[in-house]
């Protein structure tokens, strides 16, 4: 593992181990893999893992922070940044809900948090962890939101 520091006073381990997506960008899983090579296909850039958000810590003693999977780089017509969370059976943990949704509460009125999950978990994403819930069977719905450049 391999310790960074964003500006912050919170050290943040990356694991080198992961996935590479067909197009050579290394990701933490095969899902984000999986939406990097479409993503790619459609000459949308984007980054992974590019930002680190430092959140309130509540009740707990540490300051709780979240690292985006995919941020888009283009902004989309109402100026903010579109996020992709794509979340597997086992990153939809009640504590991932919890940080997207203050990460949500936070930082609303410039990013757009998209969370991609199976079919079967599209009830257990609350609304208040996201601004659009898409299955990764229907990606193609997500054509409709991605901000493409104008050519």
């Amino acid at each position: 593992m391999t310790p960074r520091k964003d500006d912050s006073d919170v050290n943040i381990v990356y694991r080198e181990d992961g996935f590479r997506s067909r197009t050579g960008h290394w990701v933490r899983t095969s899902e984000e893999a999986m939406i990097c090579t479409w993503l790619e296909t459609r000459d949308v850039p984007h980054r992974h893992a590019g930002e680190v958000f430092r959140l309130p810590a509540g009740s707990t003693v540490a300051p709780r922070v979240y690292i985006p999977s995919i941020t888009l780089d283009q902004k989309d017509k109402k100026g903010k940044t579109m996020i992709i969370e794509p979340l597997d059976g086992f990153g939809l943990t009640q504590g991932k809900m919890r940080l997207l949704a203050a990460f949500r509460e936070q930082y609303r009125k410039t990013y757009h948090l998209v969370v991609l999950v199976t079919r079967q978990l599209l009830r257990k994403v609350p609304k208040d962890a996201r601004d659009a819930l898409i299955a990764f069977e229907d990606i193609k719905l997500l054509e409709r939101m991605i901000p493409f450049e104008e050519q």
